[in-house]
C-alpha cells in the first residue's frame, strides 16, 4: 500500500520511507549550502570542512546531525550508497575534491586509482590545488606524491589519470551539485523516495495488484499471499507453532508453501488448466506461480482485459484458498468442479457490479467471458423486429463480437457439472449462485436449450 502507485501500490507512502527522505534532504543542503552560517557551525562542531564528502559528522559527537549522518549508512542495506548521487560539476575546482567527490567518471577517482590515492600526500586536495593553467590557456596537472613505488607501474597509472582528465576546463563560476535521482538536477523528497520504493519493492512485484473489482477482503488476502504472510502450514511452522503434518492438505506430498498451493499442486493444476481455457489464453512456458500470473497478465491487449485477467486470478486464488480450508477444517472434499462453479458465478457479479463493461447473459459468460471486451455497437432497431438480448439485461442494445463467439450454448464444463452447480445452490454452500439475478441467468440459459430462442424482455 505504500509503493507508488506506478509500482502497484496506492501511494500512500511509509513513514520510515519519507523520514528517510527529509534526512536525506539535509546531506543535499549541507553541499549546495556550504557557506551558510548552519553550515559552516555543523561543520566546525563536526570538525568535517573540507574533509571527506561522505563524512558529514564525527561520531564522538552526539546530537540530531550524528542521526542525520546515520540516515545514509542505513540504506547500505539496500546496496545504495547515497554518495554516488550525488555529483560534482566543476567550475572553478576550488571546493570540488580531487580524490572524493564524483566530479569525472561515475565513481570517485580514489576508487579508479587506489594505488595513486596512497601516494598523494594531500589526500583531500581540491582540483584547483592539482590544476596549473599554462600560457596558452591549457591545463597542466601538479602533482604531489608521497613515496613513489614501482617507476614502470607508477608512470603507467599516472598516464592513465591525465588522459582521463585531459577534458577538463576551469572557468571563474563556482563549483555546484548535481542530483543524479532527478532530471532536474535538484535534490527532491518525491525523488529520493521513488529511488527507495525501486530498491524495497519486491521481486515479485510484476503480480502485485489491487483490482477494485474485487471485494476489499479477497484484495487484502492477496496482498497477503504476495507477501507470504497467509498461515500455511509452512508459515506457522516457521512462527513456532506445533503441528502433526506440513505437507499438503490436497496431494499429500510435498510441503505446503505459497508457490505448491497454488501452483504446483496436481489439484490445483487442474483448476488452473481449466481456468486458462476459459479465459482463452495459451498456456506458455512457466515455473513458479509469479511466472504463471505474468504470462496471464501480459497476455492482455487493453486496460479492462488486464483488469479482468487480475479479477479472474484472484477469485481462483481466493477460492483455491477457501476449498484447502474446507478440507482442513471441515473435512470436505476438494472439488475442482465446484471451484470451477464457483469462480464463474462469484466473479459474473464482481464483474457485473464492480465494473462499467455491459453485463451479459451467464451463457456466453460461461463460453467466453472475453466478449465482455468487444466494442460496443449500437444499431437501430427496424420495424417489426425488436433487440437481441442476452440474458437478464433486456435494454442494453446490440454487441458486435466475432461469429466464433456468437453463441448462447453453455460451456461444455456447464452441461457436465450443471447437476454439482445444482446442488451446491440446494446445500447453500455458494451464496453468489443464490441471488436473484444468478437465478434469472439461469433460467434464461433453461429457457433458450428448451426452445432455441431467447426470451422476449420483460418491462
Amino acid at each position: 500500500m505504500s509503493y507508488l502507485s506506478l509500482l502497484g501500490g496506492l501511494g500512500i507512502g511509509a513513514l520510515q520511507t519519507i523520514n528517510t527522505s527529509l534526512l536525506i534532504k539535509w546531506w543535499w543542503r549541507l553541499k549546495v549550502e556550504d557557506q551558510a552560517l548552519w553550515a559552516k557551525v555543523i561543520k566546525a562542531i563536526h570538525g568535517v570542512n573540507g574533509k571527506d564528502a561522505t563524512s558529514i559528522a564525527n561520531p564522538k559527537r552526539p546530537g540530531i546531525w550524528l542521526n542525520i549522518a546515520k540516515a545514509g549508512k542505513s540504506l547500505l542495506s539496500l546496496s545504495l550508497n547515497i554518495d554516488d548521487l550525488f555529483t560534482r560539476i566543476v567550475k572553478n575546482g576550488n571546493n570540488t575534491l580531487f580524490w572524493h567527490d564524483r566530479w569525472v567518471g561515475s565513481i570517485p577517482l580514489k576508487s579508479i586509482f587506489p594505488d595513486l590515492f596512497e601516494l598523494e600526500s594531500n589526500k583531500f586536495c581540491t582540483i584547483a590545488s592539482r590544476a596549473m593553467r599554462n600560457d596558452n590557456g591549457s591545463l597542466s596537472w601538479v602533482w604531489s606524491w608521497s613515496n613513489v613505488g614501482e617507476a614502470s607501474s607508477f608512470s603507467s597509472q599516472v598516464t592513465a589519470l591525465e588522459n582521463l582528465i585531459q577534458h577538463v576546463n576551469l572557468d571563474d563560476d563556482e563549483d555546484t551539485w548535481r542530483w543524479e535521482g532527478d532530471p532536474s538536477g535538484s535534490f527532491s523528497v518525491n525523488s529520493f523516495r521513488s529511488i527507495i520504493d525501486l530498491l524495497s519493492i519486491p521481486s515479485n512485484s510484476n503480480r502485485r495488484f489491487w483490482n477494485k473489482w474485487l471485494p476489499p477482503r479477497v484484495n487484502c488476502f492477496i496482498w497477503r499471499l504476495f507477501l507470504n504472510r497467509i498461515p500455511t502450514r509452512s508459515n506457522l511452522s516457521s512462527r513456532g507453532v506445533t503441528l502433526s503434518s506440513t505437507t499438503c492438505p490436497l496431494c499429500h506430498g510435498e510441503e505446503e508453501k505459497e508457490d505448491h498451493l497454488f501452483y504446483a499442486c496436481p489439484m490445483v493444476k487442474i483448476v488452473w488448466n481449466w481456468f486458462l481455457e476459459w479465459v482463452g489464453i495459451t498456456e506458455g512456458v512457466h515455473t513458479t506461480l509469479d511466472q504463471l500470473i505474468h504470462n496471464i497478465l501480459e497476455a492482455a491487449n487493453s486496460k479492462k482485459r488486464k483488469r479482468f485477467l487480475e479479477a479472474a486470478v484472484g477469485s481462483l486464488l481466493w477460492f483455491v484458498w477457501k476449498a484447502r480450508n474446507n478440507v482442513v477444517f471441515n473435512g470436505r472434499q476438494f472439488s475442482t468442479h465446484m471451484i470451477a462453479n464457483e469462480i464463474q458465478a462469484t466473479l459474473f457479479t464482481w464483474v457485473k457490479y464492480g465494473s462499467k463493461c455491459i453485463p451479459l447473459g451467464w451463457s456466453l459468460w460461461c463460453c467466453n467471458p472475453a466478449i465482455l471486451f468487444y466494442r460496443r455497437r449500437r444499431r437501430r432497431p427496424t420495424s417489426g423486429s425488436r433487440q437481441p438480448t442476452f440474458g437478464p439485461s433486456a435494454h442494453l442494445g446490440a454487441l458486435s463480437f466475432p461469429p466464433a463467439a456468437n453463441c448462447c450454448e453453455p460451456s461444455p464444463f456447464y452441461k457436465r457439472h450443471r447437476s454439482s452447480l445444482r446442488a451446491a445452490q440446494r446445500r447453500g454452500s455458494s451464496p453468489a449462485i443464490l441471488t436473484s439475478v444468478t437465478v434469472v441467468i439461469v433460467l434464461t440459459s433453461r429457457h433458450h436449450r428448451t426452445t432455441g430462442v431467447l426470451p422476449p424482455p420483460r418491462n
